[in-house]
């Protein structure tokens, strides 16, 4: 059989091979560098798209062949180009080996890509030996033989689209395999649905020839070789139990629901039993298997290796094989089955969860913002394909079961964790089973996170069950280690807000009432947010659409408010709202930063202050990151760090004198202005803004660290040694001997310094004194006292991510900006300063009273500076 094919990028490779056939060419040949369309028989059939041969009549083109550049040369017959290619194949051919025969050749099969030639294999080679099982009769071909080989009834031979390829058939000729490199014809069916089945164990194989070069390569001296690693691999490729397992406290406890709650799984006198169980198990196998401990150590090594790329890949399908392997080798890592629940919640379950309708929203109804209009993410992403309720059941109860299994085995040999809580939650939330998922939480002892508590309190919200989620929050709220976000408010507040349980004829809540809170109405939302206002400062876009469709639909209709589609931003609504004229207000407004004013109520929005506890949060996080900061560099002993700060905070409450009421923040006032290249530490800017902020009637400190007390040190601007003139010794000794200049020692950050002073009482020289400056002083700016004087945004500061809410509070409380123009050495061309007010009001969450009495609440966006969203029931 006489075969071949050409591409437009290999007509000149053709060419070369029927002219000059060199060992090159030869070599290219046998390995199949013609990527084209094969042509074969009596014609060759050049590609449609050629403008020159399509204007050509038919008697040519069934004799010649003209270029895409039009050019008519080597005009041979289909035959001759047979014969020129046969010489060639002819001299690499090995000997002994029969001519090819000039016949059509009989499609079979398609493989676009050659491999490389599969003859060259060895058998005796181990890697090959766990990928030559892959291709008999008993099991399934390896990956790659998928994705290169295509069926035969999707192409037409007769088509002339380029896309097309014609198939050929080795006629169990092994010289193509020589030549071409093409792979044998598995005996199996690859297009078959029971195949498509099987394609979790060609995943299983593909990683356990993965594992085994690596076992091969490696340079440990106790390796599995040999026939010892023959007997492990014919095991690990068995996909039948090897020997029958003996579980009765694991069966006992799946038959009697222990899902539903996890403490009850651990029975301590069943704890040591079930060890001896699977201890016994292990040397069962061994005994069965003829197994040493170096074999059994391979498996275990294989199957941890396994779990991991499964996780690594998002691939649940090897999961049962793997676990199977687990139970018949007694092999119980910790590690290992966290990973696989880890795999089997994410990968296999909870991805279609049905809706109550059966079916997920259409894409129409998601953009359309209809009645049931969806606001996160994965409801988009659950718009584009609708499944029924019987799909979702198939598909998902075998990894139910799995994970049941497996978390059960876990807890009857460990104690309960977190994963083996978690993996059941989102199991139990998948089937929808709400009530169960909430009394497995209340029920359970082991320390939870927000990520176990979120799912269950969303389906039931979204279920109805209000009481059973009044319960959950106050459960989550309890719990230490659970740290809310915005997003679990939100979910919170919406869900309730949904069911109309704020509007003002609302039934109550049973639940709430218990926990000491209004039953239903207004007032629950207002306590509700509350709460919320003392953790969260700010919240997104997308949760104010969330809250404002949620407020759409569970409000009476004469509210006037629609539901928004999910692509679909919030609106801007400045309108002022008519008293009296509609119960609920919600909208995106634009609050004016010079007075503060919401046009859509008219409220005020205030300065919120730094509370005791604030303070005293916000100086044990500058001790926490001080002592942080001298272990990473090695500066001192961690207790030198809290020592000066202690030092420093007790200099600042026992001095005498006039209290301080502005830090200045000295290395930032020093090097401002000064990034040019004779640009330096200027101490005739620190005392001009000392001069500048005693004429406002202030005291200030001024905090720099130890260096720039010296005659001489380098800076940081330009990494210049600098050396004091006579006019800066003298303002550093004069602001020495005043009290006004406290140094901070070397290895230690000034920024803490500056921001323990701003909270400090200063007891002695406050004299329990209010230093707050009230509204109308025309000379002074209003506010609390000590401001900080700097230019530093603070923005990405440690402190912030430490403590967010204190530190957002106090950066609007005390910073105070300003900008003068930069001097040069002791001159400035205009001395002229100015300073940046206080923040007049804070952007967090608060609420205000409105004329009629009701709460307006204003939550920050953070997509934006001066834009809110405003909500008031009334």
């Amino acid at each position: 059989m006489a075969i071949g094919y050409y591409a437009p990028k290999s007509r000149s490779l053709l060419k070369r091979c029927i002219h000059r056939p060199s060992s090159r060419v030869r070599a290219e040949v046998c390995r199949g560098r013609f990527d084209g369309r094969w042509f074969s028989g009596s014609r060759v059939s050049p590609p449609p798209e050629d403008p020159f041969y399509s204007n050509r009549s038919t008697e040519t083109r069934s004799s010649q062949y003209v270029s895409p550049r039009g050019h008519p040369g080597d005009q041979r017959s289909s035959r001759g180009l047979l014969d020129a290619l046969d010489n060639v194949l002819s001299k690499t051919r090995p000997s002994g080996k029969r001519e090819f025969e000039r016949t059509s050749p009989k499609i079979n099969y398609i493989n676009p890509f050659p491999t490389r030639n599969t003859a060259a294999r060895s058998n005796s080679d181990h890697r090959d030996f766990a990928k030559g099982n892959a291709f008999d009769s008993q099991t399934s071909p390896p990956p790659h033989y998928i994705n290169q080989l295509r069926p035969v009834s999707a192409i037409n031979q007769s088509s002339n689209f380029p896309n097309d390829r014609p198939t050929v058939s080795r006629d169990d000729d092994p010289a193509l395999d020589d030549i071409f490199g093409i792979p044998s014809r598995p005996s199996v069916d690859l297009f078959t649905e029971s195949n498509n089945e099987n394609s979790d164990y060609i995943e299983y194989i593909e990683f356990l020839n993965e594992y085994l070069d690596s076992h091969t390569k490696s340079n440990r001296k106790k390796k599995v070789e040999g026939e010892a690693l023959d007997a492990v691999l014919a095991y690990l490729k068995q996909q039948e139990p090897a020997i029958p397992l003996e579980y009765p406290e694991l069966d006992e406890a799946l038959a009697s629901g222990s899902i539903a709650a996890s403490d009850s799984v651990v029975d301590k006198n069943h704890a040591s039993a079930f060890a001896s169980r699977v201890e016994n198990q292990q040397n069962k196998f061994m005994e069965r298997m003829e197994f040493g401990e170096r074999q059994h150590s391979f498996i275990k090594g294989f199957l941890c290796f396994i779990g991991g790329r499964c996780a690594r890949h998002a691939k649940h399908g090897p999961v049962n094989l793997i676990w199977q392997k687990c139970l018949e080798t007694g092999i119980a890592e910790q590690g290992l089955m966290h990973t696989l629940m880890h795999v089997c919640s994410t990968n296999w379950i909870g991805k279609k969860r049905p809706t109550k309708s059966g079916k997920a929203p259409s894409i129409l109804d998601v953009l359309g913002g209809g009645e049931t209009t969806p606001d996160t993410s994965a409801d988009l992403l659950a718009a584009d394909v609708a499944v029924s309720n019987e799909d979702c059941k198939e598909e998902s109860v075998n990894g139910h079961e799995k994970i049941d299994e497996i978390a059960t085995f876990h807890d009857l040999l460990f104690e309960p964790t977190e994963q083996t809580i978690h993996s059941r939650v989102r199991m139990l939330v998948s089937r929808g089973e709400g009530t169960a998922a909430e009394r497995l939480l209340t029920g359970s002892n082991v320390t939870l996170h927000l990520r176990v508590f979120t799912p269950v309190l969303a389906l039931l919200l979204e279920q109805g069950e209000i009481d059973s989620a009044f319960a959950l929050y106050k459960r989550m709220q309890d719990t230490d280690a659970v740290l809310f976000d915005s997003d679990a408010y939100v979910q919170l507040i919406a869900g309730l807000a949904e069911h109309g349980c704020f509007n003002a004829n609302a039934p109550p809540i049973e639940r709430a009432a218990q926990f000491g809170y209004t039953p239903s109405g207004p007032g629950l939302f207002d306590e509700l947010v509350s709460e919320m206002s003392e953790e969260i400062l700010e919240i997104s876009s997308t949760a104010a659409r969330r809250l404002y469709n949620a407020l759409a639909k569970g409000s009476p209709k004469e509210s006037g408010l629609k539901p928004v589609g999910t692509l679909e931003s919030l609106k801007m609504d400045n309108t002022r709202a008519v008293p009296g004229d509609s119960a609920v207000v919600a909208s995106r407004v634009k609050v004016d930063q010079q007075t503060g004013i919401c046009p859509k109520t008219g409220v005020k929005l205030h300065l919120k202050h730094l509370t005791e506890h604030q303070k005293e949060s916000l100086i044990q996080g500058c001790r926490t990151l001080a002592l942080e900061q001298q272990t990473n560099y090695g500066h001192s002993s961690r207790r030198k760090a809290d020592e000066m700060l202690d030092n420093f905070l007790e200099w600042l409450n026992t001095r005498q004198g006039e209290p301080f009421t502005a830090i200045v923040d000295g290395p930032n006032v020093g090097y401002y202005m000064q990034n040019y290249d004779h640009g330096r530490f200027n101490y005739h800017q620190i005392d001009f803004v000392i001069r500048s902020l005693e004429a406002k009637g202030e005291n200030p400190l001024v905090i720099v660290p130890h260096k720039y007390t010296r005659n001489i040190f380098t800076t940081s601007t330009n990494s210049r040694k600098q050396v004091l003139t006579r006019s800066e010794q003298k303002i550093l000794n004069d602001l020495t001997n005043s009290g006004r200049l406290y140094v901070v020692q070397p290895g230690l950050l000034d920024d803490y310094y500056w921001i323990i002073a701003s909270v400090a009482e200063q007891k002695e020289a406050c004299a329990e004194r209010n230093l707050a400056v009230p509204l109308g002083d025309p000379t002074r700016w209003p506010g609390v006292r000590p401001v900080v004087i700097t230019n530093d945004q603070v923005r990405d500061h440690k402190l912030g991510m430490l403590e967010p809410m204190p530190f957002k509070r106090w950066n609007s409380n005390v910073v105070i900006n300003y900008n003068f123009a930069g001097f040069v050495y002791d001159r400035c061309n205009h001395y002229e300063i100015g300073f940046s007010p206080i923040d007049f009001f804070s952007r967090e969450i608060q609420g205000n009273s409105n004329e009629q009495g009701a709460i307006v609440w204003h939550f920050p966006l953070s997509e934006s500076v001066d834009e809110w969203f405003c909500v008031c029931l009334q």
